[in-house]
């Protein structure tokens, strides 16, 4: 897109934040849990214990990224979403392995940690302490982390990305892709290619707007491209899916009206539908747009065409409660919010789609990004209690739909899982995970063609870390 058309696009868009500034209604009830209560400042490095038999021929480090700190003066955030980011590190090496973590040092925390105390709104806590320059005002850099080319970056999804430097973990700095790109929505999920390019999407959707910036990044890292869309309407994207030829987004059903807060002003519109769109890899402009019926979703699996279809991958709930209500940071995994694993196989050329949910209740669907647009297992989050929200069980799914499950109990939470290389060219699948009881992070390691048989090797520390949401491993 030549950028005096997309600035002319942009100035439409009024300076249009996504949060705005807003009383604070009182005090949030404090967390009733010692393992929620989040961190206090940065992690120094700590060894961690080992069991098992970690292979040699697995190096490399374990980013992870997800909201920390909750609680200044007294208050408290109201969302899980709210809580200041931090880049957690898992160094594993031939000494051991090692775990350290720091705040990202965003504009919002540094301000904040002058005035020690919040100042600044979120998804759903209100305040009016500073004014609202721009949305990376109040940019927590919270959701995951990422390399492009040689820079990695802490994201968030309404704003812009933070460079981290990979082995202090300090804050370089916010990231400009381009003057007129700065402060714009960069989603906290990029795409990649087999060559190592990328691909990212920034969703405007409140305020009235219906838009989306289209990223593509080459191998080096550099932006090569950019275009600013128009969708067929406003809905919430918190992820898109790649196939050989499309951007694949899956537009919900929640939508942004005008509230107290932001999250006071999502409203979920279960008689409207949601929209696969599809988005040409070539012109940067929709090629197709599906119509399915209303659902909620913030992340996609694979997006696999073959023979004049596409089959879109979804950890899919019925509606937004999830986000409505799930993660308040009051009583945040009290109650369950399921969500399954949902194929859509579209036909190309009609647009008749259909719909296949499987029976796993899956979220943080993963996959081996180096293969992208062939039929593989896919890796989850799944959960086997019935009566809490988070997840305590690792799922696989094949091709074929062969579910396997390894259970972990119930005083655990399971976080994302994420197929990793060895320098030897085997793969493996590792993830976090957190004994509530005994206040311990953990690494659990699996063969990920036999999950159901459990981990082959574990490492735990004394720490509680807090729950995160997204990560990468770089060997």
């Amino acid at each position: 897109m030549e950028r005096r058309d997309f600035l002319k696009a942009l100035g439409a868009l009024g300076g249009a934040t996504a949060l705005s500034a807003l009383p604070l209604p009182g005090l949030a009830a404090s967390f009733d849990e010692t393992w929620l209560s989040g961190a206090s400042g940065d992690f120094a490095p700590l060894a961690m214990s080992l069991q098992g038999n970690w292979p040699k021929q697995l190096t490399g480090t374990l980013y992870r990224n997800g909201p920390a700190l909750f609680r200044r003066a007294g208050e408290q955030q109201r969302h899980w979403f709210d809580g200041d980011g931090m880049v957690q590190a898992f160094r594993i090496g031939p000494g051991g392995i090692s775990h350290s973590g720091k705040l990202v040092r965003t504009e919002k925390y540094q301000t904040e940690q002058q005035a020690k105390r919040f100042l600044y709104p979120g998804v759903g806590s209100q305040r009016h302490g500073a004014p609202i320059a721009h949305n990376d005002s109040a940019n927590p850099a919270n959701i995951s982390v990422r390399r492009f080319g040689k820079r990695y970056m802490a994201l968030w999804e309404a704003g812009s990305a933070y460079e981290i430097d990979p082995d202090t973990l300090d804050t370089k700095g916010l990231v400009s892709f381009a003057p007129e790109l700065t402060h714009l929505p960069f989603s906290a999920h990029p795409q990649f290619e087999p060559d190592g390019s990328a691909w990212n999407i920034g969703s405007l959707f409140y305020n009235g707007l219906a838009k989306a910036v289209i990223y593509r990044f080459d191998a080096g890292g550099k932006l090569s491209r950019y275009q600013l869309i128009d969708l067929p309407r406003d809905g919430y994207m918190h992820a898109f899916a790649l196939s050989e030829r499309y951007l694949v987004l899956f537009n919900t059903a929640l939508r942004y009206q005008k509230g107290d807060s932001f999250l006071a002003g999502l409203r979920f519109d279960g008689a409207s539908d949601n929209q696969i769109i599809l988005v040409d890899k070539n012109s940067l402009q929709i090629h197709k747009v599906v119509s399915v019926p209303a659902s909620f979703a913030f992340h996609l699996g694979t997006a696999i065409e073959e023979k004049g279809t596409l089959e879109l991958t979804v950890a899919e709930y019925p509606n937004a409660d999830i986000m409505l209500k799930g993660m308040d940071t009051r009583h945040l995994g009290q109650q369950p919010y399921p969500s399954a694993m949902v194929r859509y196989r579209v036909d190309l050329a009609s647009g008749r789609c259909q719909r296949q949910a499987l029976a796993v209740d899956l979220e943080f669907p993963q996959f081996d990004w180096r293969a992208p647009y062939r039929r593989q297992t896919q890796f989850g989050v799944a959960s086997t209690q019935k009566d809490r929200g988070l997840g305590n069980a690792i799922a696989a799914i094949s091709p074929g739909n062969h579910i396997q499950l390894h259970r972990f109990d119930d005083n655990t939470a399971v976080e994302e899982p994420l197929l990793v290389t060895a320098r030897d060219g085997r793969n493996y699948l590792l993830h976090t995970l957190l004994d509530k009881t005994r206040l311990q992070t953990g690494l659990a390691l699996f063969d990920p063609a036999k999950v159901q048989q459990g981990p082959i090797a574990t490492a735990t520390m004394p720490r509680a870390l807090p729950l995160g949401f997204h990560g990468a491993f770089y060997g």
